[in-house]
């Protein structure tokens, strides 16, 4: 059984935590970094350019790429 919590910055129901790794799900906006003039910080995310539903964000249980080598 997964948990959602409901209390977030993305607002409520917007992560899912996975109990077989732990992870956090949540959807994801992708940008390109440009130069910057108006922010504190040497570049600024430009206006969206993809977004990756949550289920495309982490590894599935099912992944052959699970694993942990120390």
């Amino acid at each position: 059984m997964n948990m959602t919590v409901t209390d977030t910055p993305k607002d409520e129901g917007a992560y899912t935590l996975q109990r077989y790794n732990n992870q956090a799900r949540s959807e994801m906006t992708l940008a390109n970094g440009v130069p910057n003039d108006s922010w504190d910080a040497a570049i600024k995310p430009s206006d969206p350019i993809a977004s990756v539903p949550a289920d495309q964000t982490i590894i599935p249980e099912s992944s052959s790429e699970m694993g942990c080598s120390l």
